[in-house]
């Protein structure tokens, strides 16, 4: 039961622990809660995550963002980035719309 920012290594196992990032090649999880997870083969008891890189997945994970969450939160950004330098290019040039 522990608490750490980055956790890497070849083998890594936590239970009952909070890792804000983790890497390795073979990762145990059991009763954790890990924001970033990277790792080649992951075996999981339950795990909470936001994001998980991984070539293998065994147990009960909970990602927040899964492919298509991930693709609508990227053109969701890329609508809002684009509708906010339009508008900043039109300030910036003093054009109002048209009257009515």
């Amino acid at each position: 039961s522990s608490a750490a920012m980055v956790v890497t290594g070849g083998s890594v196992e936590a239970n009952r622990s909070g890792v804000v990032m983790a890497v390795a090649r073979e990762l145990s999880l059991n009763e954790a809660g890990a924001p970033l997870v990277m790792a080649g083969q992951v075996k999981a008891g339950t795990v909470r995550t936001a994001v998980m890189l991984a070539g293998q997945v065994q147990g009960n994970v909970r990602t927040v963002f899964t492919l298509w969450t991930a693709l609508a939160a990227g053109i969701g950004a890329g609508v809002a980035f684009y509708g906010l330098r339009a508008l900043s290019r039109r300030a910036a040039s003093g054009k109002q719309g048209p009257d009515r």
